[in-house]
């Protein structure tokens, strides 16, 4: 089994499946990118609103960091495309013709 280490999961054992949908690099595997364009926009905008609220708080209680850590993920996964949680139930919101979703270009 693998452990996650940001936006990247670590293979411990060799003689694990390759799952179709990631990417072997050396010893690490990363997942390809499964958020469309739209939905990206979304999640950092939301991240950037619910940290910016979570920050405007004059007192930081357990809500507010609850809040913060949820609009770090959100922003992450704007910025980079990819989401664990998404890969892990399976779906993919990615439109089949957007190059940016595909992590290699066809050669023909």
């Amino acid at each position: 089994m693998g452990e996650f280490y940001g936006q990247v999961l670590v293979i411990r054992s060799a003689t694990d499946p390759v799952n179709p949908t990631t990417k072997l690099i050396g010893q690490l595997k990363m997942i390809e990118k499964n958020l469309g364009n739209i939905e990206r926009v979304f999640r950092l905008l939301a991240g950037i609103g619910l940290l910016a609220w979570a920050l405007s708080r004059p007192e930081l209680n357990g809500i507010e960091w609850f809040v913060m850590l949820i609009s770090r993920f959100m922003i992450l996964n704007g910025i980079f495309s990819r989401c664990y949680l998404w890969y892990v139930l399976d779906l993919n919101t990615c439109e089949g013709n957007d190059i940016n979703c595909r992590s290699e270009p066809d050669c023909g």
